[in-house]
């Protein structure tokens, strides 16, 4: 058998890394891929809290397979370790099987380690991981690995092998940290096995145990992990300030102390004979070591690379492991404010704790805020226990009222001087929310999504068209999303959409009701599937916000691997319950079979067309399409990760328009990120600043209060000196604030030619500035804005300067009147269109180069290929919108034959059965009445309004779960419905009075529909 099982592990593996290698995209995809892939590539430090180990691993395997695409091998690296993962699960699936079985029938066990890892390797989130570059099968991989160990461990019966195990363990533990942080909580569970041997199984030993797997999680991460690195960072500070060290030479002394003192502790609890004090010196040695990744951010940070987020000093290290910028540091577990605590009447603010940070200019730490005033202290009649409906500054008090009725209990309070009742929620409607949102919407649905079935892949919001769970039973299903019949036939057709009619899910429950007959493998497999699962939700608390960015699936996926394990043990139950076959082999390959095809067959032939990644190039051409859009030497203003990181690895990569100073609106919070814009990258020249040192370094949380003192316009050139002057400041309560004066801005322009020939390439007849005027209207500024503002003056008579199109203009800084539209991007151009003229400037001879000749977003119109959401939110919000104001800008230029060129392309880039058609296709459509193409126009707009029309009417034809987000959902298509409709107007009249009607009775289902659902 051990044989037999030798062969079955490496044929999984072949088996699960040739599917996944097949599926993978040759070139980058969305999210932190291209940025994972540029990091290895070049050995540059990702985002926090960082994964150095995983880094360092792919960029020696990179070195291997020089000779392949980078990215490729990277995306390969996701397919190996997910590979290697499977033969894992198989192991201790079948571990699990021979000791409920006493090794009666190791035939049956071989089924069910391969139903449980074929069923892992085969759902959703996992297969999904293993085709894109990423951390998470390397993080899975180490996981599972230790979980079998531990149970190797378990079974044995050498002491010595015991020792060795442990400190394997711990080992890999400290290499996990450098992968992803999580997997330190898999010391939770160990904790079981390790109890049930030593001490066996009560019910106050289990307690025991979990409540010391918990303390270790902590000691191991804060403590151990964390403690060194702050350690470190306070006698570098002392070293530095009080004895005039170089930076880093304490800390490089404390940690040399550390583990000189830890190896002498070896040897004297060798000597002295002391063994637990021995083996738990060794095994924090080992966690140590294997925690020593994190030393190459610092050693790496040394060297200037473009990307890598910077950690030179150890208080720098720590600040990047803590992910102190995405305000993970703050985020409340046991005791929290409700979101809508008002700040404390007598003391709204108190004293936070200074922050120091070494500046090369002063060779010393300084300080870098004032500590005075600087932490919000809300009324603490506000404070409530297990907060899930905290206060967090980002998020809108809405999102929360979303996912649950709130109405809280009313408490009487003062605010500016004035009585006022607000109404803090209350306890259950605080474990409402944990349980609609955190629980049943961002864990159970993942859950769900890979064992029952999913609707499709869009990125869900909560409304009934995208991302919901659904098992393919329409009896069941219609209380979900409604009755099929109502569904339009483009949700309904998508090739994300898979069921599998519960029998996953359900042979899942079945293998853990059967596993309860072994106490240690039901304890332990329940607690890592809690741990990786709700465990993950309660310590990271996520607040609705989160739905914004992108789904999280993959972070609960090692909760699916103990999933799949149940999945195989069900093997046994449904081989018992057929026993009247009397023939024992027949009745394990009908056994076989059944489960087969129940799991993982069925994940398999179901997800393959939606997991075939192969022919994904979206984000390759589009990063592509906004470099070649830019000028020689532009600096390109981008927004939010997702349009940056493609970005970065085709200059990084593929070394492709390396003149291109790519710089990130979101980032220029952190001083690091500015510093960084000083010095030449690549072929980009350096970026000319002149914000100080000063002003630079304060926390990137800093917050410029908006005071306006003046109506009159405020120079931009001039920002750095107005934040040099002591004077320019407002006085709160003895604490001294930066502020910003006013919301009208002026940037006067020097006469560049480069301007004027630009003016000549746009065919209309527009004044050119020499002096930019405009507002800029925000409630409060923050850093960003003045170093993009700083950034625009000192650069702008120099280089050309462009911003990326993403949906929203918050990184233009107000310059939209200022924007041409040149391919992908609007470049900041001092021109200005003559009265009553469209206000919308395109250069129609380098957009229609871009967009039509050298463009090809590639598979967007192929209907047997994925066409991931990205794609779709991007080509409906982006794409249509470009090639729209290309066509009317061609119109108005009287190039017809072009303009039609244009509409024709965008019609067949981005078909409605794969890019369903909304504002801007209906805006599309317009422009062929125009063209007095009637026949083209009224067929794209009637789609559209069509299109809208179906949605409404599904929407309103059952109560919806979510009622909040589903009714604010149908009130902003019936907008966008009756606008179409009021447009067609003028284009087709009988159309329009047929629609009219329509309209008022699509309004009264609505309104008795609003009635219904509408909780406050």
């Amino acid at each position: 058998m051990k044989r037999t099982n030798y062969i079955i592990s490496w044929a999984l593996f072949g088996i699960t890394f040739l599917v996944y290698a097949l599926c993978s995209s040759g070139t980058t995809t969305f999210w932190d891929s291209p940025e994972f892939i540029a990091s290895n590539y070049k050995l540059q430090i990702t985002h926090p809290a960082g994964a150095p180990f995983y880094t360092l691993i792919c960029n020696s395997i990179m070195g291997l397979f020089f000779f392949l695409k980078p990215a490729l091998v990277s995306n390969l690296i996701s397919s190996l370790f997910g590979a290697l993962t499977v033969p894992l699960i198989y192991k201790i699936t079948f571990h699990f099987s021979e000791g409920l079985l006493q090794n009666q029938n190791s035939k049956i066990s071989l089924v069910t380690g391969l139903v449980s890892s074929l069923s892992f390797a085969f759902c959703n989130s996992f297969w999904t991981a293993s085709t894109e570059t990423e951390v998470y099968t390397f993080s899975f991989f180490l996981l599972t690995l230790i979980v079998w160990i531990g149970f190797k461990w378990e079974e044995t019966k050498d002491a010595r092998t015991e020792i060795t195990y442990i400190l394997l363990i711990f080992l890999l533990l400290g290499i996990s940290v450098g992968v992803h942080l999580i997997n330190i909580a898999v010391i939770i569970p160990l904790a079981l096995i390790f109890t049930h041997k030593k001490y066996g199984f009560s019910i106050k030993h289990i307690f025991t145990a979990i409540f010391v797997g918990i303390f270790l999680f902590f000691f191991l991460l804060n403590f151990v992990f964390q403690g060194i690195i702050k350690l470190c960072s306070a006698i570098d500070f002392w070293t530095v300030n009080s004895l005039d060290f170089n930076v880093n030479q304490g800390a490089l002394f404390t940690l040399i102390t550390i583990l000189v003192l830890l190896i002498t502790a070896i040897f004297v609890t060798f000597k002295n004979e002391k063994r637990v004090l021995h083996y738990l010196t060794l095994s924090v040695c080992m966690f140590i070591i294997g925690c020593s990744s994190f030393l190459f951010p610092i050693i790496r940070s040394q060297v200037n690379t473009p990307l890598s987020n910077t950690t030179k000093t150890a208080s720098e290290l720590l600040n990047y492991i803590q992910a102190k910028q995405f305000g993970v540091d703050k985020i409340p577990l046991v005791r929290g404010t409700s979101f809508n605590a008002p700040l404390d009447a007598r003391e709204p603010y108190t004293t936070g704790k200074i922050q120091y940070k070494y500046l090369t200019s002063q060779k010393k730490y300084v300080a870098i805020n004032d500590p005075r005033f600087e932490v919000p202290n809300y009324d603490r009649r506000f404070n409530m226990f297990f907060p899930r409906l905290f206060h967090k500054n980002s998020i809108n008090q809405n999102a929360y009222k979303t996912w649950t009725t709130i109405k809280g209990k009313p408490i009487k309070t003062n605010f500016n001087n004035q009585d006022i009742t607000i109404s803090k929620p209350t306890f259950s409607e605080n474990v409402a929310f944990f349980y609609n949102y955190q629980v049943n919407w961002l864990y159970l649905r993942y859950l769900y999504h890979n064992f029952i079935g999913k609707q499709n892949d869009l990125k869900a919001t909560g409304a009934i068209k995208n991302g919901n769970w659904i098992s393919g039973f329409n009896f069941f299903d219609k209380s979900l999303i409604g009755d099929t019949k109502y569904i339009p036939k483009y949700y309904n057709n998508k090739n994300s959409r898979n069921t599998f009619y519960f029998l996953p899910f359900l042979m899942g429950i079945w293998g853990l009701f059967l596993l309860r007959k072994n106490k240690l493998f039901f304890s332990v497999s329940l607690l890592l599937f809690l741990t990786f699962g709700i465990g993950i939700t309660l310590y990271v608390n996520p607040v609705p916000q989160s739905l914004l960015i992108r789904e999280r699936d993959y972070i609960f996926a090692a909760s699916f691997i103990f999933f799949s394990i149940w999945i195989g043990i069900s093997v046994i139950g449904i081989f018992k319950s057929l026993k009247f076959i009397k023939k024992e082999s027949t009745r394990l390959i009908i056994t076989a079979v059944v489960t087969f095809l129940a799991s993982p067959l069925q994940l398999f032939a179901k997800g393959l067309d939606n997991q075939n990644r192969k022919h994904d190039t979206f984000a390759y051409q589009l990063a592509k399409t906004y470099l070649d859009s830019c000028p020689e030497k532009t600096i390109l203003i981008t927004n939010a990760d997702n349009l940056t990181f493609p970005l970065w690895y085709l200059q990084e990569v593929k070394n492709y328009r390396t003149d291109i100073r790519v710089i990130n609106y979101d980032q220029l919070v952190l001083d690091w990120y500015v510093e960084k814009l000083k010095y030449k990258m690549n072929e980009s020249e350096p970026v000319k600043t002149t914000l100080s040192e000063k002003f630079i370094s304060q926390p990137f949380s800093t917050d410029i209060a908006y005071n306006k003192i003046t109506n009159q316009y405020f120079n931009i050139k001039s920002i750095a000196s107005f934040y040099d002057n002591p004077q320019n400041r407002i006085k709160y309560q003895d604490k001294e604030l930066n502020f910003f004066p006013t919301e009208n801005l002026i940037l006067p322009i020097r006469n560049v030619p480069y301007f004027s020939l630009e003016k000549k390439l746009l065919n209309r007849n527009l004044n050119q500035m020499d002096t930019l005027r405009w507002q800029y209207k925000k409630p409060g500024y923050r850093k960003n804005d003045i170093a993009l503002l700083d950034i625009i003056a000192s650069n702008v008579d120099s280089r050309p300067i462009c911003f990326t199109e993403m949906g929203n203009n918050k990184h233009t800084v107000g310059l939209n009147s200022y924007l041409v539209e040149k391919g992908l991007v609007n470049q900041l151009i001092p021109v200005s269109t003559l009265k009553d003229e469209n206000p919308k400037i395109v250069n129609t001879k380098s957009t229609y180069e871009t967009l039509i000749q050298k463009t090809n977003f590639l598979k967007l119109n192929d209907y047997e290929t994925k066409v991931t959401d990205e794609a779709i939110s991007l080509s409906k919000i982006i794409l249509r919108r470009k090639y729209y104001f290309l066509a009317q800008a061609l119109i108005e230029e009287k190039k017809y034959n072009k303009a039609l060129r244009v509409l024709e392309f965008a019609e067949n880039q981005f078909p409605n059965e794969n890019i369903p058609y909304g504002e801007f296709a209906f805006a599309l459509g317009k422009l062929y009445y125009r063209l007095n193409k009637v026949e083209n126009g009224s067929s794209i707009c009637k789609t559209a309004i069509n299109n809208i029309e179906q949605e409404i009417k599904w929407m309103t034809s059952f109560n919806t779960p979510n009622p909040i987000i589903n009714v604010r959902h149908a009130n902003y298509l019936f907008q966008i419905y009756s606008q179409m409709i009021n447009q067609m107007q003028p284009l087709d009249k009988a159309y329009f009075e047929e629609k009219s009607i329509d309209l008022k009775a699509i309004q009264k289902l609505l309104n008795r529909w609003k009635k219904k659902n509408w909780p406050y």
